[in-house]
């Protein structure tokens, strides 16, 4: 998911859908703002990357920040730490 390419993915791209995982974290109470500045691009760069790997760790998932279905269910399913 780099939203550089413009996927799409059930009516979304890349760009919305990492979006609203960010959102997502936002709701939850997750300071996603300390890595990815608030109105970011949606570009998966070092910002997100940084992002997804400080949420893996958090939720005791492989750090290898890609957002894949593990964080992406944890975001919405598990108890933010």
């Amino acid at each position: 998911m780099s939203g550089y390419y413009h996927h799409r993915f059930r009516g979304k791209t890349d760009r919305q859908w990492l979006t609203a995982w960010t959102r997502q974290l936002v709701r939850r109470g997750w300071p996603a703002d300390t890595y990815a500045r608030p109105g970011s691009d949606g570009l998966y760069g070092p910002e997100y990357r940084e992002l997804v790997k400080a949420f893996q760790a958090d939720q005791g998932l492989t750090r290898d920040g890609l957002l894949g279905r593990k964080p992406w269910d944890a975001v919405y399913r598990n108890p933010i730490r």
